[in-house]
Order: structure tokens, then C-alpha cells, then sequence
């Protein structure tokens, strides 16, 4: 039976921003957001599109939560070269 749960991430909506894969072999236009949770600069396939919205009842900041399987980590052919330990 497949897994037909959404899986979802937490970024701050204020980090968002546009780039583009550096791998030659792909080159997709992309989007930056840091994770709430890790604090890591994670890339996303595409304009990334929050699935609901709230703000940080500590600091104000937009929280987004948006598709995992937006994660440009999924498809992206040069994804291990760009991956960092952890």
C-alpha cells in the first residue's frame, strides 16, 4: 500500500528567495528557503507555494508550510554533490 500521507516542512516565509541549480546537468530554476526546524538554506523545485501560512507568535516572522516533495533534493541529477553532512 503506498504512503499517501503529505509530507510537509516548516521555512520562514521571509527567506524565500528565487535561484537557479548550479548542477550543468540540470540548471532549473529554483527557490531558497531556510528550514524553521534546522535552520538550513534548503533549495525547492520551482516557485514554492505555501500550503498554509502563521506567524511566530515569539518573533512575528511568516511560517510556511509547504510539500517536502517540492524538494529540488528529489529530483535534481547532482543533488549528492551539493549535499552537506550532517
Amino acid at each position: 500500500m503506498a504512503d499517501d500521507k503529505l509530507r510537509t516542512m516548516e521555512v520562514w516565509g521571509d527567506t524565500v528567495t528565487p535561484g537557479q541549480c548550479r548542477d550543468p546537468a540540470c540548471g532549473k530554476r529554483i527557490t531558497f528557503a531556510t528550514s524553521v526546524k534546522t535552520g538550513r538554506h534548503m533549495p525547492f523545485t520551482g516557485e514554492l507555494v505555501a500550503l498554509t501560512t502563521e506567524r511566530d507568535p515569539k518573533s512575528g516572522r511568516p511560517i510556511w508550510t509547504v510539500d517536502l516533495a517540492e524538494s529540488h533534493f528529489a529530483t535534481c541529477p547532482g543533488a549528492a554533490m551539493y549535499r552537506r553532512a550532517r
